[in-house]
C-alpha cells in the first residue's frame, strides 16, 4: 500500500511540475497571485518514501542481476558480464529519477541521489 501511495504521490508531483512550466509563462502579475513556485515544499514529507521505494527497487535489481550473472563472449578476446550491463541500467534509472525530481535545492538533490547510490554500491 505504501508503494502504491508513493507512486501516486510521485505522479502528482510530476504532473504539478509539468504545470509549473506553464505557470512560468504567465505574466508576473498573474504569477504573484498564485504562489505556485514553491510547490515542491508540499511534497517534502514524502520524498523520503520515494527514496525508500527507489532504493528498495534498485537493491533488488542489483541483487537479481548478480544472482543471474552470466559471462557473454563477444569474441575470442572479449567477454562481458550481464550483471555489469544490468547494474549500469539501474544506475542510469536512478539518475533519471533524480533528474525527474528536479528538486530546486541542489544540496538536497545531491543528498537524495547519494543516499540511493550508497545503498546499492
Amino acid at each position: 500500500k505504501a508503494e502504491c501511495l508513493s507512486s501516486e504521490t510521485f505522479q502528482l508531483f510530476m504532473a504539478i511540475q509539468h504545470l509549473l512550466k506553464y505557470y512560468r509563462m504567465l505574466e508576473e502579475s498573474d504569477r504573484a497571485t498564485m504562489k505556485f513556485s514553491e510547490f515542491h515544499t508540499w511534497f517534502r514529507p514524502v520524498v523520503h518514501l520515494w527514496l525508500h521505494v527507489a532504493e528498495f527497487k534498485a537493491v533488488q535489481m542489483v541483487n537479481r542481476a548478480v544472482r543471474l550473472d552470466k559471462a557473454v563472449k563477444v569474441s575470442n578476446a572479449l567477454s562481458y558480464s550481464t550483471s555489469a550491463v544490468d547494474v549500469s541500467t539501474t544506475i542510469s534509472q536512478i539518475i533519471t529519477f533524480a533528474h525527474q525530481l528536479s528538486w530546486p535545492c541542489a544540496l538536497a538533490r545531491y543528498v537524495f541521489l547519494t543516499s540511493i547510490m550508497e545503498s546499492i554500491l
